[in-house]
């Protein structure tokens, strides 16, 4: 005897995955030939323009939390920005460089990507080694055309830690691992741990970008170099003008005599010699990693250089 059949399970629409900068890489080709790839975000054609620079031995994809927020953000206030991030050279698919990497090749690398922006008024930030990066690409700009700077728990040349025959060594010793453990493949690994909590698609990229062979190289520069760098800038110091500056400062972790604490006073010490033109804004639940803890902060921040 013939039976009904069992009836169709309804089948669960598939998800359509969220667009997000990733999607939209560009290739920008500099004077020398070298090209960097580009995550751009809200509208290409906003009279205003937010630029993020990562930290050493990190890619731009740490960014994209971040950029989200703006672009919630922006939304919500019926206002349009233009957003970018980016890889510098020998991240991801940007190409790797061929000599010594300073703080002043990475600066020039910096003014030469936004040659090839459009806009009206930018705000550059930068967080952490990206922070000095911000500061002399924009002290060698037309200042009329930058909003502000935002230093996101930036490096600083005038916290004394960073002088030390400890930290000197550190930053060198470790950093010449990074070669031979992209090589033997466990450089991914360590990083894994670093990226535990970061949000996915940007967790995966991030890692992509950063450590390939050419990525640890590149990191391996950065890094070494640090406390010579802050040097070079006591030296070459990065006039900036009267361009608005919001220092954002790590708050967890800030025990008396700690490293945390000497990097803090450093944040807050630069906005007082700024006067009017700074602004120190405590990031309370993040001690370095600001845009993995709070990015809604810093895209409040960045926003606030445009009256949003």
């Amino acid at each position: 005897m013939a039976t009904d059949a069992a009836p169709s399970e309804k089948r669960a629409d598939t998800p359509v995955p969220r667009r997000t900068m990733l999607d939209s890489a560009v290739h920008v080709t500099l004077k020398d030939g070298r090209t960097l790839v580009t995550y751009r975000a809200g509208d290409a054609d906003a009279a205003d323009l937010i630029l993020f620079e990562s930290g050493a031995t990190t890619a731009g994809a740490y960014w994209g939390p971040t950029v989200e927020a703006i672009e919630a953000q922006a939304a919500s206030a019926g206002r349009s920005v233009q957003i970018v991030a980016y890889d510098r050279s020998g991240y991801g698919d940007s190409t790797p460089f061929s000599d010594w990497r300073t703080l002043d090749d990475m600066a020039n690398d910096l003014g030469e990507l936004l040659d090839q922006l459009s806009f009206e008024r930018a705000v550059l930030a930068g967080h952490s080694w990206g922070g000095p990066i911000c500061r002399v690409a924009a002290s060698r700009r037309d200042l009329s055309t930058v909003a502000g700077i935002a230093l996101v728990d930036a490096t600083d040349e005038h916290c004394e830690n960073y002088y030390t025959w400890y930290l000197w060594w550190m930053f060198w010793a470790r950093s010449w691992l990074f070669q031979p453990w992209a090589i033997m493949g466990t450089y991914r690994q360590r990083k894994e741990g670093m990226l535990a909590k970061f949000p996915e698609p940007y967790r995966a990229a991030a890692l992509e970008a950063g450590t390939t062979y050419h990525a640890a190289r590149a990191s391996a520069y950065e890094l070494s170099k640090i406390p010579a760098q802050l040097r070079w800038l006591l030296d070459n110091p990065a006039h900036t003008g009267d361009i608005n500056v919001t220092v954002i400062s790590g708050q967890k972790m800030l025990t008396p005599g700690s490293m945390r604490e000497k990097i803090t006073n450093a944040h807050k010490a630069r906005a007082e010699r700024m006067g009017e033109l700074g602004k120190y804004v405590p990031a309370h639940n993040s001690a370095h990693n600001i845009p993995n803890d709070e990015p809604e902060l810093i895209a409040k921040e960045c926003l606030a250089f445009f009256g949003y």
